[in-house]
């Protein structure tokens, strides 16, 4: 569980997705308090590992990108070759199918993560608002 801040780093200072400072609201128990500052610290946590992931469906989408440059070039050569490239044309055109495929998916990942970080984001603002 390395990945918590410090209690001063996030805690009630401010919501870690929108920095607004995170009143404590009326005068209670302070486990309340500290309820909300780990539940800011979670989403904080929450929020770098969406970043991080989507820094990774990044680098997914390079790679998908060259696998259908590959692909193409592949496609060239084969045809260059006649007769003797039709079966490796055929190769080539399965790898192309992979790399559109790879490339939905990263799509696909970067919305559900946007989404994620749209829902903490939320839930970070409730728990800086005045109730």
């Amino acid at each position: 569980m390395g990945d918590a801040a410090s209690p001063g780093e996030i805690g009630v200072a401010g919501c870690p997705c929108c920095g607004r400072s995170a009143d404590p609201g009326p005068p209670g128990p302070s486990r309340q308090v500290g309820r909300r500052g780990r539940a800011l610290d979670r989403l904080a946590a929450v929020r770098r590992r969406t970043e991080d992931l989507v820094t990774f469906a990044t680098e997914l989408a390079v790679i998908a990108e060259h696998t259908d440059m590959l692909a193409l070039n592949a496609s060239v050569e084969a045809a260059r070759a006649g007769e003797s490239g039709r079966r490796f044309v055929v190769v080539a055109d399965e790898v192309a199918a992979l790399a559109r495929d790879t490339t939905a998916a990263v799509e696909r990942l970067r919305r559900r993560l946007f989404e994620v970080r749209r829902d903490a984001e939320a839930a970070a603002e409730i728990l800086v608002r005045r109730d």
